[in-house]
């Protein structure tokens, strides 16, 4: 069972339909009922964000500071700026989730917790009194958030300055039973086992030979007092059958040979052929690597996951989506509970006026002659130029980057300005070097005849 406390403080605390909303002080009061209506229909904390968003703006440089969180088992929680929250799972460890530098929010999902605060920086008034809290507006300097009993029965321990639970000391380990070797088989050409040389291996190995017959039967009648240390018989070296260095790591294969290259049933496969030139016979060329462009790509696959690792939920068909998404977005079947790190895809795409369509695999600049004189992170942004006949258009006018799940566009402190068009709102001029977030469908006008849409996004 879920139960909720608070300490008395300034900041807004908005809780209902299980979705939990802190706002800092002095935010617009009209927006707080906006956002309680909301709630009474909300459906999870994807939907309340949307309801925060709406009342307060979809400017994300002007969101203030805020937390969600889903009042569940699993707790959902969404956190922007100077608040954070102390977590202690059932089985005693305790993690910590900020808010604090991300251009967005942070997002987590955490399972089998026992007990949360929500820490906002502010200092408690009313003495530290905690007061229960079941659904309502109130004033709140903390809020915590208890998921149950320990282990046995006992309350969950309070979080913050209390100590962690002692740990129990560890038992002497048990005695080894003498390990019994096990027969070693000859692995077959290409596989890979522990006796494999892997990459980066050292390579100076002393081979024992195999002891002759006489020795053995000699030596058979008498045994030392010690045991002999186990001699493994080392089998004939065959030619053409050793491995390649391309069978010894796992991760690269020789394409499988065609049928021009399958040998007769019943005959040997003869020598490899000798290497042409200066090659050394081991070394694999690029164009010996299968090509994973030549393969076409099923249908319905979606965009290609080129972009960073991000926390995702996949759907029956492995499309990596959004943790808040309820249903894929690119063949809209079902998702799967729990999201997990996976390769982001490429979040939609650009069409121009011009009719250009690029894919937002990374970063773009739009302008007259776009240029960029630092790049920040391992990527670079795709310079776009667009034509400009009256000289509306900046030279680099528009940055468009990628933040996780989120598209988001700033003006590069142009001379006209740009415009956002989203449907159903009036046109929004951003200001000098504004930063706005992106949904599915939006248009940014650059001037001159010039204008951006975007599609695809999820």
């Amino acid at each position: 069972m879920v139960a909720l406390s608070y300490r008395p403080g300034d900041w807004l605390g908005i809780v209902r339909s299980g979705i939990a909303v802190v706002l800092p002080p002095g935010s617009d009061h009209a927006a707080v009922e906006r956002i309680w209506n909301s709630l009474q229909e909300a459906r999870g904390v994807p939907a309340a964000l949307g309801a925060l968003t709406t009342a307060l703006g979809a400017d994300i440089t002007a969101l203030p500071s805020f937390a969600i969180l889903g009042l569940s088992r699993e707790m959902h929680v969404l956190l922007r700026g100077p608040l954070v929250l102390n977590c202690r799972a059932v089985d005693g460890t305790e993690t910590q989730v900020s808010g604090e530098r991300v251009a967005t929010w942070s997002e987590r999902l955490l399972a089998d917790q026992q007990r949360l605060a929500l820490a906002l920086g502010t200092p408690a008034s009313g003495d530290g009194v905690r007061l229960p809290l079941l659904e309502g507006v109130v004033r709140l300097s903390g809020l915590e958030v208890s998921l149950g009993t320990a282990a046995g029965g006992e309350a969950a321990p309070a979080l913050g300055p209390a100590p962690l639970p002692t740990p129990v000391p560890e038992r002497a380990p048990a005695p080894r039973a003498a390990a019994v070797p096990a027969p070693v088989a000859e692995p077959e050409p290409g596989s890979w086992t522990e006796d494999t040389i892997a990459p980066g291996e050292d390579l100076d190995r002393t081979i024992i030979p195999e002891p002759s017959p006489a020795l053995a039967t000699e030596a058979a009648p008498e045994r030392a007092p010690a045991p002999a240390p186990r001699v493994e018989p080392v089998a004939p070296a065959t030619p053409a059958t050793a491995p390649s260095l391309i069978d010894a790591v796992p991760w690269l294969r020789r394409a499988t040979p065609g049928p021009e290259s399958t040998p007769a049933p019943g005959s040997e496969p003869g020598p490899a052929p000798e290497p042409a030139g200066d090659h050394d016979g081991d070394t694999i060329l690029r164009s010996e690597l299968p090509s994973a462009a030549a393969a076409p790509a099923p249908a319905g696959a979606g965009p290609l996951p080129t972009g960073p690792v991000v926390l995702a939920k996949a759907c029956l068909r492995g499309h990596a989506n959004p943790p808040v998404a309820a249903a894929c977005f690119v063949c809209g079947s079902t998702l799967e509970e729990t999201p997990h790190q996976m390769k982001r895809p490429a979040l939609g795409s650009i069409v121009l006026s011009t009719g250009e369509r690029i894919g937002l695999d990374r970063s773009v600049i739009v302008g007259r002659q776009p240029a960029v004189a630092r790049v920040q992170g391992s990527g670079m942004p795709r310079l776009v130029q667009v034509p400009s006949a009256s000289g509306d258009i900046s030279r680099s006018h528009l940055q468009i980057a990628l933040d996780g799940w989120h598209v988001l566009v700033s003006d590069l402190k142009s001379t006209n300005g740009t415009v956002l068009v989203r449907h159903g709102q009036p046109p929004r001029r951003l200001g000098h070097g504004e930063t706005a977030m992106i949904l599915d469908g939006d248009v940014v006008d650059l001037g001159d005849n010039v204008t951006v849409r975007f599609e695809g996004v999820p």
